[in-house]
């Protein structure tokens, strides 16, 4: 394992931070002002740059270990089954998560937002520009409907999907054990 100092470590967070920029601030309103609903739009713009996250991971997997079988994937990514304790850890994670996101971080958000600290780009779709009041009404919108749209399941899931995979997979399977091997428990 290489270790990953500062130099690369900023290598490793910039340039996926500039393609998620790319995806949201370029791809999504374009694909948009194209006639692509505004939610589809979302998923692409940011689906895209997860999807090379995950694409990032496996193939440094393939290089370094020159082969994708599930074994190494599962060995060098550092997948391991979760034992009890970690599943309540992970299951009360979600709810203070959760309580947190739409309670305190919910109030700093829009606070920041109406105040113009963070300011809304002028093509933020209704659904993404919501300070807490008709989030389903925005989605629908957003779709063209949600009631019987299985497209709307689709992409929600693919892009849960790679958003899981994609981050895990690159940020704690790739880029941690490097940071670990450099900065040791501090990474």
């Amino acid at each position: 394992m290489k270790s990953i100092r500062l130099g690369l470590a900023i290598v490793a967070f910039g340039v996926p931070a500039l393609v998620f920029v790319a995806g949201f601030h370029l791809l999504m309103p374009a694909l948009a002002a194209a006639g692509m609903r505004y939610y589809y739009a979302y998923c692409v713009g940011i689906g895209v740059p997860l999807g090379l996250l995950l694409v990032a991971a496996l193939v440094t997997v393939a290089l370094r270990r020159g082969t994708l079988s599930w074994s190494v994937i599962r060995d060098e990514l550092r997948l391991r089954p979760m034992d009890r304790r970690q599943w309540l850890f992970a299951v009360l994670a979600i709810v203070v998560g959760a309580i947190i996101g739409t309670s305190l971080l919910g109030i700093v958000n829009r606070w920041l937002l109406l105040a113009g600290v963070v300011p809304i780009p002028a093509w933020l779709p209704p659904f993404l520009n919501n300070y807490g009041g008709g989030l389903l009404a925005g989605i629908d919108e957003a779709t063209g409907g949600m009631r019987g749209n299985w497209l709307v399941v689709a992409a929600t899931v693919l892009l849960l999907f790679v958003n899981v995979t994609g981050e895990e997979l690159w940020w704690r399977g790739v880029i941690l054990p490097g940071q670990e091997s450099a900065g040791g428990r501090h990474a």
